[in-house]
């Protein structure tokens, strides 16, 4: 077992990457504030997405976020020579990039970004981002880095501003110009602040600039930007053309060594000015924390890049998903008493699946215990205060948005995954108190499954759950009014993995009856659990192929796929299976579900390897916790694992993109920074650990 380093990874893409015109354009970076909002764009710094901006503020009145400064575009003058560093794709034009010649490397310290440019052999400057914690804040610091000695260089700012919900677009006005107003100027401070309105109607919001004096002044570029094109949107979508308004100028003349640092905020200018002296120390601070607060070391096990330390890097980017609330008393806190999972950046909010898959690796792996409670302690409220006797957990606790009709279905799996990371939590914590409060969600849940015929979920004579099609939803007058949106699991008959759950939830309630309920209870409970035990692997074991059935259906009949959802099984209940077919089984995953280190979702049993389904990340994290929760040597589990560990930095490289295209060379999709390929990753990793020690 190594000991882990504590200090903040530093990761660093060379010119060969940062100056590349693909690989610039694709590759993401992201900050945020621990409240929603955060600040986002490509490493080359175009705006490939309309959700991309510098200031994208959270909003107390709505789960969403709105856009106020969507990029500065840079202009530096030294020599006599001008440097436009501005990079821009507009429709129907040549991309505007002359800036890629000069970004000479890209550097991410903890969760904090640096763009580095050579203007010329001896000039050099810098731009890093990040945001203050709890606060629609985001700082851009620009620094001389030339060496002493140098003439002075004089940096001009061009803000591009909008107005905006985060996944809309703006069209310009011809007739409308956004007030900008001097606030401030302070000599002695240097310091110059000033308002943004984009309307009468719209709400303020400042840029400030402190270290230097800064110039402003409108200009030839004053007014609106027409025409931006964001290359990663549908290209018939209204969201991939913009247009963007200019604020004008803003020019500042830096001497070797010194820095000018611009804050983009909603908040009053006496609080900006307030924090921003200690600001970047207190950003580092607080990552450095979750690092010590973490209780992880890194497994004797070589990664891709020592350097890089992966392991701290996949801490620092759990912290990104963890959202509160602003305390509006303690500046750069969140309220003590509410926290949420944002699934994946920016698109959707917390999801009942998404986080109960996502939690354990998110707060148990990294040490956030009281977090992980208060998440925990938030889904069982949801479940006692559904109208409804069915203990079930719903999908969404917001619309998707774009969604029209509003619906939130209720899964019965989301309620026994609940169960799942309960028990998780209590065995690592040891939190009676808690344990104490949850009992009567956990006998509600277990419960819901045996008590009513008309309910589309029962148990049968082998302890197994039987998930009824849905036309018998309709035919229950007790559901089709009290739920008339109910979809009981994704898939019919008796599914691997929700029975994999259902005698966890079941071990659950009867351990929990031990310590706070009845003797009859507690042999009620095991009465099942032993029941579904004896007959769990006699049912989903599949001699002929040498994996287990993906499910069976209402006659009985199996369904030969060999699919994810039997590594789920293992992964959750390795105690259910004999450890000879669970590694035959897992044998076959490897061979024809994993193309180079990522997981397909399925193959149909005498088919070819899987080469068109999209690839999930976290379906990896899950096979990897299969793997360690067997009972093989040390020496088996090893030599399985570690063709899939140097993974790991292609998905520390890819901004954590939680799905791939399933055929070389494996781009990623849709956007980056998605919860369950960090969680499931850093669970594996706590596993690791655990294997690793033994």
């Amino acid at each position: 077992m190594n000991c882990v380093d504590k200090s903040l990874p530093r990761s660093t893409l060379g010119s060969s990457v940062v100056a590349d015109p693909v690989i610039a354009f694709e590759r993401e970076w992201q900050v945020v504030n621990g409240i929603g909002g955060y600040a986002a764009s490509s490493l080359c710094g175009a705006n490939t997405r309309c959700y991309h901006g510098l200031l994208v503020a959270a909003q107390e009145s709505s789960a969403g976020c709105f856009t106020y400064l969507s990029k500065l575009d840079e202009e530096v003058s030294f020599a006599g020579r001008n440097y436009c560093l501005g990079v821009n794709e507009r429709h129907d034009s040549p991309v505007e990039q002359p800036a890629l010649k000069h970004l000479e490397r890209f550097e991410l310290e903890g969760n904090i970004p640096t763009f580095h440019y050579r203007l010329a052999e001896s000039a050099v400057f810098s731009k890093t981002v990040w945001m203050e914690y709890g606060l629609n804040t985001t700082y851009i610091r620009y620094i001389n880095t030339s060496t002493a000695g140098n003439d002075p260089l004089s940096l001009t700012v061009y803000p591009l501003a909008n107005n905006r919900d985060y996944l809309s677009t703006t069209t310009g006005q011809l007739n409308q110009h956004y007030a900008v107003k001097v606030e401030k100027v302070n000599q002695e401070e240097a310091l110059t602040a000033w308002t943004i309105q984009a309307t009468p109607e719209a709400s303020c919001w400042r840029l400030v600039a402190f270290d230097r004096l800064v110039q402003w002044e409108a200009n030839t570029r004053n007014g609106w930007q027409w025409n931006l094109h964001y290359r990663h949107e549908p290209a018939d979508s209204q969201r991939a053309r913009e247009d963007l308004y200019c604020l004008g100028a803003f020019t500042v003349d830096l001497s070797p060594g010194q820095s000018v640092t611009f804050a983009a905020s909603t908040e009053e200018l006496a609080l900006i000015e307030q924090l921003y002296s200690a600001a970047y120390g207190r950003e580092q601070a607080r990552q450095q924390a979750l690092l010590y607060q973490a209780d992880i070391d890194s497994p004797d096990i070589p990664e891709p890049d020592p350097d890089d330390n992966l392991l701290n890097r996949l801490i620092l980017a759990a912290d990104q998903f963890i959202v509160g609330l602003a305390e509006p008393d303690r500046p750069g806190q969140l309220k003590p008493d509410f926290r949420s999972l944002s699934a994946r950046y920016p698109w959707f909010n917390e999801w009942g699946r998404y986080l109960l898959l996502s939690l354990p690796g998110l707060t148990l792996a990294t040490g956030r215990y009281g977090e992980a409670a208060l998440l925990l302690k938030q889904a069982a409220d949801k479940i006692s205060r559904l109208n409804t006797e069915q203990g079930c957990l719903s999908e969404q606790s917001e619309v998707e948005p774009g969604g029209s009709d509003g619906r939130q279905y209720r899964h019965l799996e989301n309620a026994l995954w609940f169960c799942l990371v309960l028990d998780k939590y209590l065995k690592i914590s040891g939190d009676l108190v808690f344990a104490r409060q949850a009992y009567p969600q956990v006998a509600r849940i277990v419960k819901s499954c045996l008590i009513s015929e008309d309910y589309p979920v029962k148990m049968t004579s082998d302890g197994l759950l039987l998930i009824t099609p849905d036309n018998q939803v309709q035919k229950s007058p007790k559901l089709s009014s009290a739920t008339p949106n109910f979809k009981p699991a994704t898939r019919q008959g008796k599914p691997v993995e929700l029975n994999a759950l259902w005698y966890r939830a079941c071990r659950l309630a009867q351990e929990l009856a031990w310590q706070f309920g009845t003797s009859e209870d507690t042999c009620y409970y095991a009465a099942i659990s032993d029941t579904i035990a004896g007959n769990f692997e006699k049912i989903f074991w599949n001699e002929r192929d040498g994996y287990f059935y993906d499910s069976l259906d209402h006659q009985g009949h199996p369904d030969r796929t060999l699919a994810i959802q039997q590594i789920v099984a293992i992964a959750i209940c390795p105690a259910l299976l004999d450890i000879n077919k669970t590694q035959a089984a897992l044998n076959q995953a490897a061979t024809k579900l994993l193309t180079p280190a990522r997981l397909a979702n399925c193959v149909r049993a005498g088919a070819e390897p899987a080469g068109q389904s999209d690839i999930q990340v976290w379906q990896l994290g899950l096979f990897c916790q299969a793997v360690l929760k067997l009972d093989l040597s040390r020496e088996v589990r090893r030599k399985m694992l570690v063709p899939y560990i140097p993974y790991l930095a292609e998905v520390a490289a890819s901004h954590y993109h939680g799905m791939f295209e399933a055929m070389p060379p494996f781009p990623p999709i849709g956007n980056g920074g998605q919860l369950m390929a960090v969680a499931q990753l850093l669970e594996m990793w706590r596993e690791l650990q655990v294997v690793m020690a033994g």
